[in-house]
């Protein structure tokens, strides 16, 4: 009796270690998937003069729209230098889930020209009032020679500022995206 006892916990602990094998090596694919968007996760957290560490060094631009209590869009466009860009749709948005696409190396110099025709570098990190609740933020990242600078702009922004962050959504509107994979919320 023993023995079948033992023989029925080995026959569970190989069935849940292959599912969980199963399992790892898909998160393991969509880990390697995400790799370039993780590395630009969390940019609202506070650094030294918003000059952002957790971008690699192919990152180019990014601008992430975040929740508020209502229906905000959420997502995130990720441009990499070499003219890959990706989206990520997280919710409320018309496409939900990770996309590419590829745009030409004269779209990252008009996002830079009209960057540096804002003064987005010379611009505060921050625009904020905690005290007005329940609005989304817009977290704009650019990348010029000096490094790369991170502005949120949760409340009262310069319209320079707004005029450029619908300036970039209107950049990658138009073009062709090709699905990558769905968001997993974990």
């Amino acid at each position: 009796m023993m023995r079948f006892i033992q023989l029925i916990i080995i026959i569970g602990i190989t069935i849940v270690s292959c599912k969980n094998s199963k399992h790892s090596t898909v998160k393991v694919e969509e880990d390697t998937v995400k790799t370039e968007l993780d590395s630009t996760r969390n940019l609202g957290d506070e650094t030294a003069n918003r000059t952002n560490k957790q971008f690699s060094d192919s990152v180019f631009a990014q601008l992430q729209r975040t929740p508020c209590f209502g229906r905000c869009g959420i997502y995130t466009i990720t441009v990499f230098k070499s003219g890959l860009v990706r989206y990520e749709g997280e919710k409320w948005v018309e496409k939900e889930g990770v996309y590419e696409a590829r745009v030409s190396p004269e779209v990252l110099q008009d996002l830079l020209r009209y960057a540096k025709e804002i003064n987005f570098f010379q611009l505060q990190d921050e625009y904020d009032n905690k005290q007005v609740t329940d609005l989304p933020s817009i977290i704009t990242s650019v990348r010029n020679d000096e490094g790369i600078k991170t502005i949120e702009n949760r409340y009262d922004g310069p319209k320079e500022l707004s005029e450029f962050e619908r300036y970039f959504d209107g950049l990658f509107e138009q073009i062709e995206w090709k699905r990558v994979s769905e968001i997993t919320n974990n």
